[in-house]
């Protein structure tokens, strides 16, 4: 009788921790840059993180991974953003366009890319760019 209580009970847990937890939580993984680009750091971040960053983007983010490159040398880092809605994407690209060259983010759907590094690396971001999931 024990181990039914105890195996429902676990049965129970499984189910709520399983209605609870959301996909988007997870960033999809960064996506294959060209081979000259070499992963230095990959850091999905949690819930504080992301109500910052939300903060300060406008929108609010469901997601957020951030990759570092090692491109010949030098850094650069793609910031994948997961927004929560639609709405919150079309915010979080609003604050982009308002700050940068729309060279140096992409957005589709939810999901928004931001390349972050110097001005002369601008040809190797629009290769990573040309290398993101069309859909």
């Amino acid at each position: 009788m024990t181990r039914r209580v105890a195996a429902a009970g676990t049965l129970a847990a499984v189910a709520l921790l399983g209605a609870c937890a959301s996909p988007d939580t997870e960033p999809p993984p960064a996506p294959v840059m060209p081979a000259h680009w070499r992963v230095v750091e990959d850091v999905t971040f949690g819930e504080a993180e992301r109500v910052r960053v939300s903060s300060r983007l406008g929108g609010r983010v469901a997601a957020l991974r951030n990759t570092t490159y090692d491109v010949g040398g030098r850094r650069l880092k793609l910031n994948t953003i997961v927004a929560d809605m639609p709405a919150d994407a079309g915010q979080i690209e609003s604050t982009f366009r308002e700050h940068k060259s729309g060279e140096w983010f992409a957005r589709r759907g939810r999901v928004l890319w931001e390349f972050v590094g110097d001005e002369e690396m601008l040809d190797e971001v629009r290769a990573g760019r040309a290398r993101l999931p069309r859909d």
